[in-house]
């Protein structure tokens, strides 16, 4: 599993941070980043 620290700092961690994106996102959390990352430096 990729880290991301943002997920670790405010607003995501009052959002349930890294833990909660793998509880939705599961296997698929890496290419999620991925596709975000991609998208937001577009």
């Amino acid at each position: 599993m990729r880290h991301c620290r943002s997920l670790g700092k405010m607003p995501f961690d009052g959002k349930g941070g890294i833990g909660q994106m793998y509880k939705l996102f599961g296997d698929r959390m890496d290419d999620v980043i991925d596709e975000l990352n991609e998208a937001l430096a577009a």
